[in-house]
């Protein structure tokens, strides 16, 4: 709650969201947001494409492996584009603590 403008975190209006009280959910409904407008408002279609294999493996482990029938989905390093592993490893970028 921001106590100075007595409205709920992340909500302009002041009105309770769904994630009220929950700081892990809310943090993750202001990340997708946020995720969706750099996606439509930021990238053009061939960074579209590439962030799109950068996500592919967190967004899959989000659902059950039962969840999509029918659909299998191999995230191994061999699909990212050999452009966007290079640019990754001359970056020095990594994620660690998962």
């Amino acid at each position: 709650m921001d106590e100075d403008q007595g409205q709920t975190s992340g909500d302009p209006h002041g009105e309770a969201s769904p994630t009220a009280g929950q700081p892990d959910a809310e943090a993750a409904a202001r990340l997708l947001d946020k995720l969706r407008a750099f996606v439509t408002d930021q990238l053009d279609d061939d960074e579209r494409a590439m962030f799109a294999v950068l996500l592919a493996p967190g967004v899959a482990m989000a659902y059950p492996d039962d969840e999509v029938v029918g659909f299998s989905a191999d995230w191994r390093t061999a699909a990212l584009p050999e452009a966007l592993a290079e640019t990754l490893r001359s970056g020095g970028l990594r994620v660690e603590g998962l």
